[in-house]
């Protein structure tokens, strides 16, 4: 399971990311499409869809990794 849940709060398909809200957290999180899977597939991503993932700190910050479709 991973450690954080939130909502796709932006994408920006033709760049290939977007920034997932946190509840309870009042910055987004950086995400890129590479990052996201439904069932260990490549996803189809959406905005307001509900995720789950784990944050590391890159050196422009805070960035999701492991991203999983609910």
């Amino acid at each position: 399971m991973r450690e954080e849940r939130g909502i796709i709060k932006r994408y920006f398909p033709a760049k290939g990311y977007g920034f997932i809200a946190r509840s309870g957290e009042p910055k987004d999180v950086f995400f890129h499409c590479s990052q996201v899977y439904y069932e260990d597939q490549p996803a189809t991503i959406q905005e307001q869809m509900l995720v789950e993932f784990d944050i590391e700190q890159s050196d422009k910050g805070l960035r999701a990794v492991n991203i999983l479709l609910v």
